[in-house]
């Protein structure tokens, strides 16, 4: 569900995977810390599995979620690529 509100949007979603395991168990989760260096947005991790993300604009929202969830089946090293790339990718649009 997206919701906006003037100057923020935000999003709840349920994580299938291990991915928000991952994200509430490990110091830094990759995928979110290379996205944190260019992106702004604010994310709270569920122990049931749902995963809030907020941010100022509805696009980066959906850029956050929809890294979350292709992250699922990368590892550490592989998230971290995926991330940059896609940060490139939205710097060259």
């Amino acid at each position: 569900m997206l919701l906006g509100t003037g100057r923020c949007s935000a999003l709840c979603m349920r994580c299938e995977g291990k991915s928000w395991k991952v994200m509430l168990s490990s110091p830094t989760c990759p995928v979110l810390e290379a996205l944190g260096k260019k992106l702004s947005f604010e994310i709270a991790v569920g122990l049931n599995g749902r995963v809030w993300v907020k941010a100022d604009s509805p696009s980066t929202v959906i850029i956050v979620v929809n890294a979350i969830i292709k992250s699922e089946s990368l590892s550490g090293a592989q998230q971290k690529i995926m991330a940059e790339k896609l940060l490139q990718k939205i710097q060259n649009d």
